[in-house]
């Protein structure tokens, strides 16, 4: 398999290539026969298309019978879709248009990045569909002339130019946050970094997390030992407490999106539409009446003091340069400042806010999970 890591976003993924052949039986029937034999990923899934041209539906390769499709509709060709080079398959939503790709071609298909969940030919996209009708096409030429047919798609791929493209030839597109879900083993690509798994439906919102925490835990633990002058210290610990509520802030704003596909009261809607991130006593009060949940659950008192206090001084470096005002006294009854005072933040407070982080952060994301 191609190196995904050494992939540029966006980058265009050639498909599967290898040959198609269609042979002539004694009783008139045709062999299907697709080989692949490049030093890459080579998958594929076998689609049934009526004799009418209507594709029915995801088979099993030994199919030729779809019980479930109209009386005319029975006698069926099977074609074969590639993957490309990744072992991937594009997919379309058909609902929110959105493009991703995933080694599930099944059904059912849940969008990563809507609510809608349905067969997996809905999926399909431009492309595979002119690659099924190309051939649906030469397999009914070869059956109605009784002849044998080779489509060798390496050697179409060597004589492809950029404006005259086959329909036998197409490429994928490599997205940004690839994902391999652990509940079944499916694998994804998708625009953006959260989504949810094709497959079973689980976002991946708790790895995405748990994978920017660590990084986070690791690079302040490296800084830590590493970094000895005062100012550069103080702010290295500026830059961790930004970044941690931002990846809460980031994390809130897709559980609040998920949250959004169910039914609400206008207000209801509006008040979660509205609500800060920022504000986190508030963030929990609010999920906990409305929802059942609490973000801050298995948390201390004094533990919530803290995250309340360091929420709120990420808000001074923010919008008042570190110093301490009449709003911070308010919102915190910090006893420990004054106002007009600068700010300043120590490696113990760090390194308890981000565990603290982690911590609420997996907290909101299993709360919203529970209630999906």
């Amino acid at each position: 398999m191609d190196n995904l890591s050494q992939q540029k976003d966006f980058e265009e993924i050639g498909h599967s290539g290898g040959k198609i052949e269609l042979t002539k039986q004694p009783d008139g029937s045709l062999l299907l026969t697709i080989e692949g034999a490049n030093p890459w990923a080579f998958s594929m899934f076998n689609l049934e298309v009526s004799f009418s041209g209507v594709i029915l539906g995801k088979s099993n390769i030994s199919g030729g019978y779809a019980p479930d499709a109209p009386p005319q509709e029975r006698n069926t060709v099977q074609v074969m879709v590639i993957s490309d080079r990744n072992g991937l398959w594009g997919r379309i939503c058909p609902i929110c248009r959105g493009y991703f790709r995933t080694n599930f071609p099944g059904d059912p298909t849940f969008c990563p990045y809507c609510d809608y969940k349905g067969d997996g030919i809905r999926y399909l996209t431009k492309n595979q569909i002119q690659f099924i009708e190309a051939y649906f096409n030469a397999y009914i030429n070869a059956l109605i002339n009784g002849i044998d047919v080779t489509i060798d798609l390496d050697e179409l791929t060597s004589k492809l130019e950029e404006n005259n493209k086959s329909p036998w030839v197409y490429t994928e597109e490599k997205q940004q946050t690839q994902v391999y879900c652990p509940n079944c083993k499916t694998t994804f690509d998708i625009l953006g970094e959260y989504g949810r798994c094709p497959q079973c439906a689980l976002p991946n919102a708790k790895q995405i997390v748990i994978d920017k925490f660590n990084n986070l835990e690791s690079d302040f633990i490296n800084k830590e030992k590493t970094i000895n002058d005062r100012s550069k210290r103080e702010m290295e610990w500026k830059s961790f407490l930004l970044n941690s509520v931002s990846v809460f802030d980031g994390l809130g704003h897709e559980m609040r999106r998920n949250l959004l596909f169910s039914p609400y009261t206008p207000k209801r809607r509006a008040d979660l539409e509205c609500l800060s991130f920022q504000n986190i006593l508030k963030v929990n009060d609010c999920f906990k009446n409305w929802f059942g949940f609490e973000i801050l659950s298995g948390i201390t008192n004094s533990d919530k003091i803290f995250l309340n206090i360091m929420f709120n001084k990420r808000h001074l470096f923010t919008h008042n340069n570190g110093i301490v005002d009449s709003e911070y006294l308010k919102n915190t009854d910090d006893k420990k400042v004054k106002s007009g005072q600068l700010i300043r933040l120590d490696s113990k407070e760090i390194k308890r806010f981000l565990l603290l982080v982690k911590c609420i952060s997996i907290n909101f994301i299993e709360g919203v999970v529970s209630i999906s």
